[in-house]
């Protein structure tokens, strides 16, 4: 059996007989959602191998919204040594605790009080970054969120760019963020998440019900292009650009570092709002990069795990700058946001637009 450099010393400073042969990505955390189904089986849980190849077991434990209980056991027998997944069909707001165990090694994961539901990505510049905390009628919304949305769960992953494309983000453990509520008691957290994120996803709950479960996954950095989000360029004429001072400006780097680590678990769908880096920056290429972005995207996403490769995408258009733009830039980036035909869905971009609540 060939065990990796980092797994054998580990063997070697153990030598009680344990040995650790496995883990889960950073972002899988006690209290965290995942994408629920019901009517067939998706990728929910998956993790890494570390250099064992041994039958990797789940075990969980399971409450239905209406009180009835039911457990899971999954057995994967891994074909490689690098990772593991699990295909579950449990529907939305089902709670379960679960429990990870490998042949051969005599400790085991937990991942508990998770719950299913509508994962959602929500990613860009600032505008998708622009916290809570900056919003007029804060108070009120805090209020509102805390009231009205008990089973919204959030995470934000960290500012991260690499030439690489990473399989899981790329920090130490205690740097990781913690997935939080929308309770009084994670108020904080709420203050400083994506405001257009989960005020869309309120939105989305005042229509399709107050106790839908919704984990949002804010991925976004302040004053960055569509080039670096996104890998495969096979229609647009895109030169490649490097910036080694500011990484972030380089073609895929933050699709590297900050997106790729989530594309192997199902998720409902997308939420963008970006495009002011771009009015200054090669605004014409971006009627063929962002719907570019939209189908790299599910295309990814589709054959990495269940999710549908036509998962909805909803974006936000740019405002108005000022009462009269002279040069025009934002009207300009409006227009190439639909792909260059001034509405959607269209013959190239089939998705929904969604607007920040007013």
């Amino acid at each position: 059996m060939r065990l990796t450099l980092k797994l054998f010393v580990s063997c070697l400073l153990s030598l009680i007989g344990f040995c650790s042969g496995l883990h889960l990505p950073r972002f899988f955390q006690d209290g965290m959602i995942l994408q629920a189904s019901g009517q067939r089986s998706i990728r929910t849980i998956w993790g890494f191998l570390d250099g064992l190849r041994s039958n990797v077991t789940l075990m969980g434990r399971c409450q239905l919204q209406n009180g009835d209980s039911f457990q899971v056991q999954e057995v994967f027998e891994p074909e490689s040594d690098y990772e593991f997944w699990f295909n579950t069909n449990i529907v939305e707001g089902t709670k379960c605790d679960f429990t990870i165990f490998q042949e051969g090694v005599n400790e085991s994961l937990s991942l508990l009080e998770v719950t299913f539901g509508d994962v959602w990505i929500c990613s860009g510049q600032s505008n998708m970054g622009w916290a809570m905390r900056g919003i007029f009628n804060l108070e009120e919304e805090l209020a509102r969120l805390a009231q009205n949305f008990p089973n919204f769960r959030f995470i934000t992953v960290a500012k991260m760019a690499n030439e690489t494309v990473q399989d899981d983000l790329m920090m130490d453990d205690d740097e990781v963020n913690v997935w939080s509520s929308t309770s009084v008691l994670d108020e904080k957290k709420v203050r400083a998440f994506s405001s257009v994120c989960i005020l869309t996803a309120s939105y989305m709950a005042e229509v399709l019900g107050k106790n839908k479960t919704f984990g949002l996954i804010q991925s976004a950095w302040a004053g960055t292009r569509i080039e670096s989000w996104y890998t495969n360029f096979p229609n647009c004429d895109i030169e490649d650009n490097i910036d080694e001072n500011k990484p972030w400006f380089s073609n895929r780097y933050l699709y590297n570092a900050m997106i790729h680590p989530l594309t192997k678990m199902d998720i409902k769908g997308a939420l963008w709002y970006q495009g002011e880096a771009n009015a200054w920056w090669k605004k014409d290429d971006y009627g063929c990069n962002f719907p570019s972005l939209i189908e790299s995207w599910r295309n990814i996403w589709s054959e990495s795990t269940k999710t549908s490769s036509k998962f909805p995408f909803g974006f936000m258009q740019l405002g108005t700058q000022k009462k009269v733009n002279r040069n025009q830039l934002f009207p300009e980036m409006r227009w190439h946001q639909t792909g260059n035909f001034g509405y959607v869905p269209n013959d190239l971009m089939q998705v929904q637009p969604t607007f920040k609540r007013p």
